[in-house]
């Protein structure tokens, strides 16, 4: 019986790729993920605003109630109050404000809280009004990242699963199979021989 050849040793050299491949992969994806986040759009309110939105998806509009803006610090309450007046308009028409997540972000000294979303289904020029406020704050308007962040996030995941898992399971299985084809030849060897001794008798 003819025997299987042992794995070559050189498919362990794959093990590090794998790892680099997954880890620094995921890990990188996620990282430019991050880093290519966008802001949004900041203003001085009460102002009227206009945005050309391209991209159809969920707006938030942010307080920045803790902020350096043009050079001026901004330090105001975080919550609005009760007189405030915002809407979004396009084509004459208001865009209705769903209900805010209760979302905040905080970047040093930067804090923000989110005031409510928008659900952009048509691209095009959007209005954005805000009045009733007797001093200026800071707001800022864009587009929602969380869908991509998840994304990012599964993904480099799976990425870091496969390169920590995938790395040392095929090392393992290289290893198991030169062992077993290592057995099977010295058992074949051994049978050969015996066989040739019974023959010799």
């Amino acid at each position: 019986m003819k025997s299987k050849k042992k794995p070559s040793l050189w498919w362990i050299a794959l093990a590090p790729i794998i790892f680099i491949f997954g880890v620094g992969g995921g890990t990188a994806l996620l990282l430019w993920r991050v880093i290519g986040l966008h802001e949004g759009q900041t203003f001085l309110v009460p102002s009227a605003q206009e945005f050309q939105i391209t991209e159809p998806g969920t707006y938030i509009l942010w307080h920045d109630y803790k902020i350096t803006f043009d050079g001026i610090v901004y330090n105001k309450p975080e919550s609005l109050p009760d007189q405030v007046s915002i809407q979004l308009r396009h084509e004459e028409k208001e865009v209705p404000m769903r209900t805010s997540w209760g979302a905040s972000s905080t970047s040093g000294t930067h804090e923000k809280k989110e005031i409510g979303r928008y659900g952009i289904t048509t691209p095009g020029k959007y209005t954005l009004s805000v009045n009733g406020l007797k001093e200026k704050r800071v707001f800022s308007f864009g587009r929602s990242e969380i869908k991509g962040l998840l994304l990012a996030a599964l993904i480099c995941l799976l990425l870091n699963l496969f390169g920590w898992l995938g790395a040392p399971a095929l090392v393992a299985v290289v290893l198991v199979m030169r062992a077993r084809r290592g057995k099977e030849s010295a058992n074949q060897i051994s049978e050969r021989t015996a066989t040739s001794a019974a023959a010799q008798n």
